[in-house]
Protein backbone atom coordinates (compact mmCIF):
# COMPACT_ATOMS: atom_id res chain seq x y z
CA UNK A 1 0.00 0.00 0.00
CA UNK A 2 2.64 2.14 0.97
CA UNK A 3 4.23 1.91 -2.64
CA UNK A 4 1.42 2.50 -4.27
CA UNK A 5 0.93 6.08 -2.43
CA UNK A 6 3.90 7.00 -2.76
CA UNK A 7 3.46 6.49 -6.70
CA UNK A 8 0.05 7.44 -6.92
CA UNK A 9 1.35 10.84 -5.25
CA UNK A 10 4.34 11.25 -7.89
CA UNK A 11 2.18 11.30 -10.62
CA UNK A 12 0.98 15.03 -12.00
CA UNK A 13 -2.70 14.32 -12.19
CA UNK A 14 -3.00 13.60 -8.81
CA UNK A 15 -3.49 16.10 -6.31
CA UNK A 16 -3.94 14.29 -3.16
CA UNK A 17 -3.56 10.79 -1.62
CA UNK A 18 -4.42 9.61 1.77
CA UNK A 19 -4.34 6.16 3.50
CA UNK A 20 -7.90 5.06 5.09
CA UNK A 21 -9.60 2.33 6.88
CA UNK A 22 -12.01 0.45 5.81
CA UNK A 23 -13.18 -1.30 2.66
CA UNK A 24 -10.62 0.83 0.51
CA UNK A 25 -7.11 1.55 1.57
CA UNK A 26 -6.16 4.92 -0.63
CA UNK A 27 -8.02 7.89 -2.00
CA UNK A 28 -6.72 10.06 -4.49
CA UNK A 29 -7.66 13.06 -5.78
CA UNK A 30 -7.24 13.39 -9.68
CA UNK A 31 -7.83 15.92 -11.89
CA UNK A 32 -7.98 14.59 -15.46
CA UNK A 33 -9.31 16.53 -18.56
CA UNK A 34 -12.28 13.74 -19.77
CA UNK A 35 -13.03 10.48 -19.52
CA UNK A 36 -10.12 9.19 -22.26
CA UNK A 37 -7.83 10.26 -20.19
CA UNK A 38 -9.67 8.52 -16.92
CA UNK A 39 -9.65 5.67 -19.20
CA UNK A 40 -5.64 6.31 -19.69
CA UNK A 41 -4.86 6.91 -15.75
CA UNK A 42 -6.68 3.61 -14.61
CA UNK A 43 -5.09 1.20 -17.85
CA UNK A 44 -1.64 2.40 -17.60
CA UNK A 45 -0.89 4.32 -14.47
CA UNK A 46 -3.14 1.95 -12.65
CA UNK A 47 -2.76 -1.54 -13.44
CA UNK A 48 1.06 -1.80 -12.74
CA UNK A 49 0.61 -0.77 -9.13
CA UNK A 50 -1.16 -4.30 -8.38
CA UNK A 51 -4.38 -2.28 -7.54
CA UNK A 52 -7.39 -4.83 -7.54
CA UNK A 53 -10.42 -2.58 -7.45
CA UNK A 54 -11.12 0.69 -8.54
CA UNK A 55 -14.40 3.41 -7.67
CA UNK A 56 -14.77 6.67 -9.20
CA UNK A 57 -16.88 9.55 -8.41
CA UNK A 58 -17.15 12.40 -11.14
CA UNK A 59 -17.27 15.63 -9.27
CA UNK A 60 -19.18 17.94 -11.36
CA UNK A 61 -18.61 20.90 -9.12
CA UNK A 62 -16.28 21.59 -6.10
CA UNK A 63 -18.40 23.93 -3.52
CA UNK A 64 -14.78 24.42 -1.74
CA UNK A 65 -11.36 23.01 -2.53
CA UNK A 66 -8.28 22.65 0.00
CA UNK A 67 -7.06 26.15 0.12
CA UNK A 68 -9.43 28.22 -1.91
CA UNK A 69 -12.38 30.06 -0.58
CA UNK A 70 -15.95 28.36 -1.58
CA UNK A 71 -17.34 28.74 -4.60
CA UNK A 72 -19.52 31.93 -4.96
CA UNK A 73 -17.58 34.09 -2.70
Amino acid sequence: MDAAGRALAAHPAVHGVIALTGPANLSAAVWLRDLEDLHTFITWDLAPLSITSIDTVLVGRAVKRPGHAPAGQ
